[in-house]
């Protein structure tokens, strides 16, 4: 996950995993115009997952969301009710626990309605 720091005229470039973090020296954003451009640039049209974001659970309605599993070609559909953990610290997994509920299911082990525990922890996209 990277992040920008802006300090005065100078701008640090850190990119964060669950193994720790790593920065750029300070870089004076008017001797090098260019490398500011670029980096605000790469950080504005970057996809959601490059940035960190989560794009596995999705807003469906206001304040719904919805996780999509699609395993061998059948799909589950369940519906996040409530955030149960969140992780914290940067160090680590970055662990996210939900509760949620199967709306739809392809699957023979799965009913509508069940109740589910939803896992998920970061995973490093570069």
């Amino acid at each position: 996950m990277p992040g920008l720091q802006i300090l005065g005229d100078h701008i640090i470039l850190t990119l964060f995993n669950w193994g720790g973090s790593i920065s750029t020296h300070p870089l004076h954003i008017h001797q090098c115009p260019k490398v500011f451009l670029c980096v605000l640039l790469g950080i504005t049209f970057s996809d959601a997952v490059v940035l960190g974001f989560d794009t596995m659970i999705s807003p469906v309605e206001e304040g719904k969301k919805k996780v999509q599993i699609i395993k061998d070609g059948k799909e589950c559909f369940i519906s996040v009710n409530q955030l149960l953990f969140i992780s914290g610290s940067l160090h680590g997994r970055g662990m996210t626990v939900w509760s949620g509920a199967v709306t739809q299911t392809d699957f023979s082990k799965l009913e509508e309605g069940q109740k589910v525990i939803i896992k998920d922890s970061f995973v490093d996209p570069l």
